[in-house]
């Protein structure tokens, strides 16, 4: 057993649960970049994952400021099946000074919002904010963009989580608060995700507060694409070159 004695000078046993050291871990990343400096770096764990089959554990922390999440910003620190520190990964946005909190925009208007951007017939995925992907699903023609029915909101907390119901989605959508990295500052958005229908797949859509802009957007169900030389019907026919996977009516 390791006694206090058997330790480098200066140095503190390992203590506390897996959590709190990979919170004083970040702590001590941020000192080292300078970042603790505007006092905008704060952490908040994410549940953690059962270990892996070798027996190491990974503790994925969340930045946060004033209690919202930052848009996919944090640090995960891995141990091993000690429990020592094996390696730490971080992506920190810094802030110099406070930013402005302004939330001008419903989360019943920014739902609405992301599902016409996400039911769009545009395949060049050229829109600020579009993430490379799969062509989006052209928008039903049954259906009249009202704003979406709140289901249930939980104003006590800071992201003000809601679960709203829009016509045209098969599933509800869930919006809350989050900071979003533009330039050098944070812009409080809300952070969408919609779930079209079991053909059309997920998205996750970034919308403005302030004036209702979509600031990202991205397909949340893997797909593939390609084309290939094939005979269609029987070898004594020609090749043709078809593009999968095909139309299901085919």
């Amino acid at each position: 057993m390791l006694h206090q004695q058997d330790l480098p000078l200066g140095a503190q046993p390992n203590t506390g649960s897996l959590v709190e050291r990979a919170l004083t871990v970040a702590q001590i990343t941020t000192m080292i970049l300078g970042a603790d400096q505007s006092k905008s770096v704060m952490f908040s764990p994410l549940p953690a994952p059962p270990p892996n089959g070798a027996g190491a554990t990974t503790i994925h922390l969340e930045q946060q400021w004033r209690g919202l999440p930052v848009f996919q910003a944090g640090q995960s620190v891995r141990f091993s099946p000690s429990e020592e520190v094996q390696d730490t990964r971080a992506r920190l946005v810094g802030q110099a000074s406070p930013p402005e909190v302004s939330v001008e925009v419903t989360a019943e208007a920014a739902v609405r919002n992301a599902t016409l951007h996400v039911w769009a017939t545009d395949e060049s995925h050229t829109d600020v904010g579009d993430q490379p992907g799969p062509p989006r699903p052209a928008a039903p023609t049954d259906v009249t963009w009202n704003l979406p029915e709140v289901v249930a909101r939980f104003t006590h907390l800071a992201g003000q989580p809601t679960v709203l119901e829009q016509q045209g989605v098969d599933e509800p959508v869930t919006a809350s608060l989050t900071w979003f990295p533009l330039a050098k500052d944070l812009r409080v958005a809300w952070d969408i995700t919609i779930a079209l229908s079991e053909m059309d797949g997920a998205f996750r859509v970034v919308v403005d507060g302030r004036d209702g802009a979509i600031l990202y957007c991205t397909q949340l169900v893997p797909g593939a694409a390609c084309q290939g030389s094939v005979y269609q019907s029987d070898p004594d026919t020609p090749r043709t070159v078809v593009a999968f996977p095909l139309e299901w009516q085919a």
